[in-house]
């Protein structure tokens, strides 16, 4: 599968935006009311739900609706934008805080008003969309060596202790990933062109997509989930994984020495469950 979405999970108790309210929310007027905002949860773009280590992964698009009554709120896997809809015009200002990141997971950058339509102006934060579709070295699921213990007696009876059972490793590179992520001009004639910025000091004058390979691995370290998506296919049934410990750290690598046109991105993972799409 062209699998090249990275849809990174994110843990609003973590982000420690504080209490919910009307001058720290994303504040709906007009037609609608409402403030929205989270003060706990894991969640992940899209409407999906997964239980990853025991923890769950609520719905982002059904808590958002929850609390503004006749909003619909859809999410375009394809393009990573967010439309949101109402019968009449409204309007979202994001205030405080809890506003910021709001507006920053859908998408915008700026108060929107006058309209009963808007859709996301900006790539939503914790989504990388990869340069290539598909993965190379790919190290297919596997189970990790050193965990079973054997022992042999002279004559060659065996003996031997292991766990009841063991991870699901897999591995892979994302390679040909360039230093600086789309340009404005290139985000805007198409919302889903690959690519980001690989270090924070490289997105430059970008304003459209601006996550990038550096903030992803800071972002996860080993303790949030991320999915990894077949676009064409959608979020349903996408892979969820864990980078283990010993890579979770940023250390990108020139494919080519002394060039720093294209990197890859080594993942070493831990494979748990898939995403559930719920309508």
């Amino acid at each position: 599968m062209p699998r090249d979405l990275y849809s990174a999970a994110w843990d609003f108790a973590r982000l420690g935006l504080g209490t919910v309210g009307g001058a720290n929310a994303a504040v709906f007027g007009g037609t609608l009311a409402g403030n929205v905002g989270f003060a706990s949860g894991v969640y992940m773009h899209g409407n999906v739900q997964a239980t990853v280590d025991g923890v769950p992964v609520a719905l982002f698009i059904s808590g958002i609706e929850g609390i503004v009554a006749g909003l619909n709120v859809t999410f375009n896997a394809s393009t990573c934008r967010y439309t949101l809809s109402a019968a009449g015009n409204f309007t979202v200002t994001w205030s405080g805080a809890q506003g910021v990141a709001m507006r920053d997971l859908l998408g915008f950058s700026a108060n929107l008003s006058a309209a009963s339509t808007y859709t996301s102006t900006q790539r939503p934060k914790y989504l990388i969309i990869s340069r290539l579709a598909g993965q190379s070295q790919v190290h297919e699921t596997y189970e990790p060596a050193g965990r079973i213990s054997y022992a042999e007696s002279d004559n060659g009876q065996s003996y031997s202790t292991h766990p009841v059972e063991l991870p699901t490793y897999r591995d892979w590179v994302q390679p040909f990933e360039t230093q600086a992520g789309p340009t404005d001009a290139e985000w805007s004639a198409s919302p889903g062109v690959g690519g980001t910025a690989v270090r924070i000091a490289d997105v430059g004058a970008a304003t459209k997509v601006t996550w990038t390979w550096e903030a992803f691995y800071k972002h996860l370290r080993a303790t949030l989930p991320f999915a990894l998506v077949d676009r064409t296919a959608g979020l349903n049934g996408a892979s969820v994984y864990k980078i283990r410990g010993d890579a979770a750290h940023f250390d990108p690598t020139r494919v080519t020495a002394d060039y720093d046109g294209h990197w890859s991105m080594p993942m070493q993972t831990r494979s748990i469950t898939t995403l559930v799409e719920v309508p």
